[in-house]
C-alpha cells in the first residue's frame, strides 16, 4: 500500500501538503482506467464516490478544549446539510452517512490558536475506538477553530486489494469544533469546512491561481471563489464544485465533449440540467489540458461570484505539483488552475 496525497486545511485558510504525489508505476498506464483518458488513477479516485459512504463521527476532548459538542446533534445537523448538497453535485450518484463513533479522551493540548499541528492523538484513539465498518472517520476536535484537514487514505497498486474500512484505509478527517457548534467568530457551524473535507477524502484537490503568497513563502491555495474547494462562504453551503472533479468522481459519465481545432460553437449545461456539462481543449500532451464548464445560481450555487463559462488549467505532470517527472499529480494532488490565474479571493477572472 502507498500513502495517499494529503491535503490539510488548518486555521481558517491555511493548509499544508504532507505527502508528496504518487510515482507512477513502470508497468501501469495511469490513465487506462479512465475511458476518455483524461485522468490518472481514475479507478483510485472512485473509491467511494458512488453508493452510500458511511463515516464514524467522533468528538475528541482535549485538555485546551473549551467547546461542548453534543455528538448526536453535531450527527444530525451534518448528515441534514451533506447529504442533499452531494446528492444535488453528484446528481445521486453518492451518499454521504454520517453515524455517531463515541468520545474519546486526549491526554495532547489541540495547540490552537497558537500553533499548527495535526491531533495525533485523537486520529490513534479514533482508530483503536471505530467499529471497523465504516468507510471513514470524522473527528470533531472540541477546540474553538473552524479549520480541520483530511486524506483519503491508502492507495494500492490493485484496487481491489485495497482496505475499504476505516482503520485500515487510513480515511479521516479532523475538524474543530466551531464547524459543528456556533461560535463568537462565526454565528452558525462552518459546514462548509465539513463538505470541504469529505472532498478531500473523494481525491478532489484545491482549484488556485498560485500567484498569492501567504508570509512565510507558502502558495495560498484558497482564492477561487466558484469552488467549495478552494474558496466560497466561510459558513455556507452555497457554492459547489467544477466540472472536472464531478468527472473524476464518475458523476458525468456521458456529459463531455472534446474540441480538437477549428471552430464550432457548443452549449454547456450546469449542474442538474440535461446536456454537455464539460467541454475539453485537449493538448498533445496526456494528462494536460483546458476544461471548460458553466455554472448559474441556482441550488447550492447561489454563492458562486458570477455567473458564466468558467476555465481551468488541468496538469498531472509531476512538477506541476511539486514532484520530480516519474511522478503523476492525481487526485488531490491534481494541479488545477482558473484560467486565468486568480490573485483575489473575491476575483471571477476565469469566468
Amino acid at each position: 500500500m502507498i500513502s495517499r496525497q494529503s491535503f490539510r486545511r488548518l486555521g481558517a485558510l491555511v493548509a499544508l501538503l504532507l505527502a508528496l504525489p504518487l510515482a507512477a508505476s513502470a508497468q501501469v498506464d495511469p490513465y487506462q482506467a479512465d475511458s476518455l483518458g483524461m485522468l490518472a488513477f481514475s479507478e483510485q479516485s472512485q473509491t467511494y464516490t458512488s453508493g452510500t459512504d458511511v463515516i464514524e463521527v467522533f468528538v475528541c476532548d482535549v485538555p485546551d478544549g473549551n467547546v461542548a459538542v453534543d455528538l448526536t446533534a453535531a450527527v444530525a445537523e451534518i448528515n441534514s446539510a451533506l447529504q442533499p448538497y452531494y446528492t444535488w453535485l453528484s446528481g445521486g450518484v453518492y451518499l454521504p452517512t454520517f453515524v455517531e463513533g463515541g468520545t474519546l479522551v486526549a491526554s495532547t493540548l489541540s495547540g490552537w490558536p497558537d500553533a499548527i499541528v495535526f491531533q495525533s492523538e485523537c486520529e490513534a484513539l479514533a482508530a483503536l475506538n471505530a467499529s471497523s465498518t465504516a468507510a471513514g472517520a470524522m473527528i470533531i476536535v472540541d477546540a474553538e477553530y473552524s479549520g480541520g484537514y483530511a486524506t483519503a487514505g491508502v492507495a494500492c497498486e490493485d484496487v481491489i486489494t485495497c482496505p475499504t474500512t476505516f482503520p485500515d484505509n487510513g480515511r479521516i478527517m479532523v475538524v474543530g469544533a466551531s464547524t459543528v457548534v456556533p461560535s463568537q467568530e462565526l454565528p452558525n457551524a462552518r459546514l462548509s469546512t465539513v463538505a470541504h473535507e469529505l472532498g478531500h477524502t473523494l481525491e478532489f484537490p484545491h482549484s488556485y491561481g498560485g500567484l498569492t503568497k501567504f508570509i512565510n513563502g507558502a502558495t495560498y491555495e484558497y482564492d477561487n471563489p466558484m469552488d467549495i474547494m478552494s474558496g466560497g462562504s466561510l459558513v455556507d453551503l452555497d457554492v459547489g464544485t467544477i466540472a472536472i472533479n464531478r468527472y473524476a468522481a464518475g458523476w458525468l459519465p456521458s456529459a463531455t465533449v472534446f474540441h480538437r481545432g477549428g471552430t464550432a460553437e457548443y452549449r454547456l449545461s450546469g449542474i442538474g440540467i440535461t446536456g454537455p456539462q464539460m467541454l475539453i481543449l485537449p493538448t498533445d500532451i496526456q494528462g494536460v489540458f483546458t476544461m471548460i464548464g458553466a455554472r448559474s445560481s441556482v441550488e447550492f450555487d447561489t454563492g458562486i461570484v458570477a455567473d458564466g463559462i468558467e476555465v481551468y488549467q488541468i496538469d498531472q505532470r509531476g512538477p506541476a505539483c511539486g514532484g520530480p517527472v516519474d511522478f503523476v499529480c492525481w487526485g488531490a494532488e491534481r494541479r488545477t488552475t482558473p484560467v486565468p490565474a486568480i490573485d483575489d479571493p473575491e476575483s471571477a477572472v476565469h469566468v
